[in-house]
């Protein structure tokens, strides 16, 4: 038996070192995890014509189906997608026309790699994370309201039960250049929250990001870094980041507030740019019942 080409006997024990339930997985639980994994590489979060096959056709059967487009193109400019269209057609969807498949394929389809989907995993399961899907118990069903803009999987590492209990939390985000002031009310923010029983969220990043989840883990509460970048800060990020309040003691990826954040979740995906993390924080407040952006910075 194989799931996507590759040997189950391969798949099978990645995904499985990367699920921390009790319940056995079966076939088609490890088929939709390694397929969820796969459109991680192949597209950016937040795309929303991948989020749209996906609800369509299915992980596996969409990744299915993408690879069936037949690559290198002989016109590269516009790839055969036949596979792609006759597959919705099946399922009774015309909402992406042949010209968007074309469009979408030609970012895509030179992603397509088993390689680099297995090492994702092996690298995943090398730094302790877990890979989260729709289906489970903790996944944060806030991003859902985001549509076929919602990541496909998250990484995740630390107390990844939070991520099921965001029901009284708040997103603090601002800007990395914080000035004094901003920095002083991102602490009275973010601790005057958790007193109230409020778990932080925000992003790992440089100023109110890092002040926040330090403010709130000095208050003993909770806090959830969400980043924007997917299995390659796995393994830069694990062995320490430059950012001081980022360094040893993380039990999350990366890490911040200079302790250990409860749980880290990061899209499954591409390293980060500057579209990527606007993206992403749409996300990650996406996830929170509340925000609170703090503008103050320097300059």
């Amino acid at each position: 038996m194989t799931i996507l080409g590759l040997a189950e006997s391969t798949v099978a024990p990645l995904i499985r070192a990367l699920y921390l339930d009790d319940a056995e997985l079966d076939r088609d639980a490890i088929a939709e995890r390694f397929a969820r994994a796969a459109w991680g590489v192949i597209a950016e979060p937040g795309d929303r014509d991948a989020g749209h096959l996906l609800a369509v056709l299915g992980a596996e059967a969409s990744v299915a189906a993408l690879t069936a487009v037949p690559w290198p193109p002989a016109d590269p400019e516009h790839p055969d997608v036949t596979p792609l269209v006759t597959a919705l057609e099946a399922a009774g969807d015309d909402n992406l026309s042949r010209s968007d498949l074309v469009d979408a394929v030609k970012r895509w389809r030179s992603r397509v790699s088993a390689p680099s989907v297995l090492l994702a995993l092996r690298q995943g399961a090398r730094f302790g994370a877990s890979l989260l899907v729709p289906d489970d118990a903790d996944w944060p069903t806030g991003v859902d309201e985001l549509g076929e803009h919602a990541p496909h999987a998250l990484w995740a590492r630390g107390d990844r039960t939070l991520l099921g209990r965001l029901e009284r939390s708040i997103a603090i985000v601002g800007a990395r250049a914080a000035t004094g002031y901003g920095e002083h009310v991102t602490v009275e923010a973010s601790s005057g929250l958790v007193d109230r029983g409020f778990t932080i969220v925000s992003g790992a990043a440089y100023g109110i990001d890092g002040i926040a989840h330090r403010a709130a883990l000095a208050s003993a509460g909770s806090t959830v870094a969400f980043l924007a970048r997917g299995r390659p800060v796995l393994a830069r990020r694990a062995r320490g980041a430059p950012h001081p309040h980022r360094r040893t003691r993380c039990r999350g990826v990366g890490g911040a507030a200079g302790n250990r954040p409860d749980q880290m979740a990061i899209p499954a995906a591409q390293p980060a740019d500057r579209g990527r993390q606007q993206r992403h924080r749409r996300r990650r407040s996406g996830v929170a019942v509340g925000v609170v952006e703090h503008g103050a910075s320097r300059g």
